[in-house]
């Protein structure tokens, strides 16, 4: 009785199965678009780093997001700013166009955008760079020019004739710490797979051409931190500083390897943080 309950039992599971298939053992298409359409999406989104202001309005944040590219890295992040949550940018407010000429990103927005907050003349501000400084996160990029309907907007006393420029005294940097201490940080960072944080204390510096956009950062450390590449056992040692006052060298010594390199840092506006350049 065992032997004929499993019996059928076997049966059934088998022309279960079998159904699923075709008479070439393939997986059905409706199977196989699905597949290539999780491929195609995650081919698709970028990692970008979009800007916000602080709770209490004096500074601005960091956010990190994986997005649908667009056309351009500088479309991409302000589509995402026109999507929330925060109100960076006016409900109903259009993107009508991006172009990129040199070092420059110039956006024009629909008339909605001179809706913007005027009330708080700091909100205002840091609003106005909370676009600025996610731009200009870009390798490369040094200004931003910001148009409505292709003229020059005027809201409250804020200049648009002019580009603008990266403000960093809106990031809250770590202007004590010493070379040595802010390579610790990072390097501990990467090893826990915290991306956003080790990223942000590369420097920014605009004239290094071997600085990377977050996306390129992100994915090649996750590839580089799944085949065990990160180590997670080292020993940062002591730095020496150049003539100049704004290049460091740091020893790290790598326990598992016995591999010592020195990683340059560079002060950009008074914060120490870890160079692009290669270790030597």
């Amino acid at each position: 009785m065992k032997r004929i309950i499993m019996t059928i039992l076997l049966l059934t599971i088998f022309f279960s199965f079998s159904g699923c298939i075709n008479k070439n053992n393939e997986i059905p298409k409706e199977s196989t678009k699905i597949e290539k359409s999780q491929i195609e999406d995650k081919k698709n989104k970028v990692n970008i780093i979009l800007f916000y202001p602080s709770k209490e309005g004096s500074s601005l944040v960091a956010s990190s997001r994986s997005a649908t590219f667009n056309n351009s890295l500088e479309r991409t992040i302000i589509e995402e700013f026109l999507k929330g949550p925060q109100n960076i940018i006016p409900n109903g407010t259009k993107l009508l166009s991006t172009s990129r000429k040199e070092d420059t990103i110039i956006l024009d927005f629909s008339k909605e955008f001179n809706n913007i907050s005027t009330e708080n003349l700091t909100l205002l501000n840091n609003s106005i760079y909370s676009i600025v400084n996610s731009l200009t996160e870009i390798p490369g990029i040094k200004n931003v020019i910001i148009r409505v309907e292709g003229k020059v907007p005027k809201i409250n006393n804020i200049s648009f004739e002019n580009p603008f420029k990266r403000n960093r005294n809106l990031f809250n940097r770590d202007k004590i710490s010493k070379p040595n201490d802010i390579l610790k940080k990072q390097m501990k960072f990467e090893a826990l797979g915290k991306w956003l944080d080790a990223y942000l204390l590369y420097s920014d510096d605009e004239n290094n051409t071997y600085r990377k956009y977050f996306d390129d950062y992100v994915k090649e450390n996750e590839e580089a931190f799944a085949q065990g590449f990160i180590s997670k056992n080292f020993t940062i040692g002591n730095y020496t500083v150049d003539t100049t006052g704004t290049h460091a060298l740091v020893k790290v010594k790598f326990n598992d390897t016995n591999r010592e390199l020195n990683i340059g840092m560079i002060k950009v506006e008074g914060a120490w943080m870890v160079d692009w350049i290669p270790p030597q």
